[in-house]
């Protein structure tokens, strides 16, 4: 289930005409506005809240794809699992398809045709397809399994699903202390705002970059060449100002019990500043990049 909530749109010529024909106030593109979830385009590719129809667990999902779904897994297996059995016993009266006597003859004639055996787990079937695979991929698993493509894929499945069983290192790391402030300003955790660019938490239209120990460092680029790591997120805080962002640097310590109350006093310097550094939970400067 999709849960009411507002996200923030961006304005563009795409969706214009959409959200003015839904009452929202708009002046320019490029604008942000809140919008109610039930009013988002169809083809909207925002990430909503839903909650497990079988966990009752919170979860983000685009809702380009979410909308279509009458039932929400939160991608767990066993949710999964559910989900599919209740699928199978409301169109063919088992949990398993091939439990149903039309639907097993059915298979059985089409691999009897193809592969001229009756059933999939016959040995012959298993040992042709494998070496099949060999021939085409060197393994019997059906795909070429370098480094690329099984990046490429775990990158596909943790974008879609948040409980996919993928290799842990596919995921875009993150401090203990970033995912804390993630939780307690219960935003969004590395959000891709375009192609590289990747922002350490969102929440609503602000980006919070939680500056640690690495940002002392010097980073070396791909001809061994020492790059200062301020220079860098001095270009992304750009990039992201031109996208129509506002950007918070967490500096140093971070004091969770006037953590909230600091974002609410950066929000009104905003008006005037794009980009606002808070060090040791102070708010020190703001810059109009």
């Amino acid at each position: 289930m999709i849960l009411e909530q507002q996200v923030t749109v961006r304005i563009a010529p795409s969706n214009i005409k959409w959200y003015k024909q839904k009452g929202y106030s708009i002046n320019h593109i490029g604008d942000t506005i809140n919008v109610d979830v039930k009013d988002l385009m169809p083809s909207c590719k925002l990430k909503v809240k839903c909650v497990c129809d079988f966990c009752k667990k919170e979860f983000f999902r685009s809702y380009h794809i979410a909308r279509h779904s009458k039932r929400h897994s939160c991608g767990n297996q066993d949710c999964k699992n559910l989900l599919r059995k209740e699928t199978n016993l409301k169109l063919f009266g088992v949990e398993v398809a091939s439990q149903d006597k039309t639907l097993a003859a059915k298979a059985g004639k089409t691999f009897k045709k193809n592969f001229g055996i009756n059933s999939k787990n016959h040995d012959s079937y298993v040992k042709k397809r494998n070496e099949t695979n060999i021939k085409n991929c060197g393994n019997k698993k059906g795909y070429e399994d370098t480094k690329e493509i099984q990046s490429k894929r775990m990158k596909s499945l943790y974008k879609n699903f948040d409980e996919a069983t993928c290799k842990k290192e596919v995921r875009i790391p993150a401090s203990k202390m970033q995912v804390k402030i993630c939780e307690c300003l219960n935003g969004i955790l590395n959000k891709r705002i375009y192609k590289n660019y990747i922002a350490d938490i969102v929440v609503g239209n602000i980006i919070i970059e939680y500056d640690g120990c690495g940002h002392k460092l010097f980073r070396k680029d791909n001809t061994n060449n020492a790059l200062n790591l301020a220079d860098l997120d001095l270009e992304r805080d750009k990039k992201f100002v031109e996208f129509g962002w506002k950007v918070i640097h967490l500096i140093g310590s971070v004091d969770f019990d006037i953590l909230k109350r600091t974002i609410e006093q950066c929000k009104k310097i905003f008006e005037t500043k794009n980009v606002i550094l808070v060090k040791d939970s102070v708010v020190s400067e703001g810059e109009n990049l």
